[in-house]
């Protein structure tokens, strides 16, 4: 019963490091793209200048 439990908890614990990884990886992505997106904005801005 003892050696289930612990197991359950230890892929409980496996799957959110899974998850909180690739929700990081996802937030680093959103970021690059989001200031490549605000580089380009600004490249537009300045070329109009």
């Amino acid at each position: 019963m003892s050696d289930l439990m612990c197991f359950n908890i230890a892929l409980l614990l496996k799957l959110a490091k899974n998850f909180f990884s690739s929700l990081i990886a996802m937030a680093h992505s959103l970021i690059l793209y989001s200031f490549l997106f605000i580089l380009k904005i600004f490249g537009i801005l300045i070329s109009y200048l």
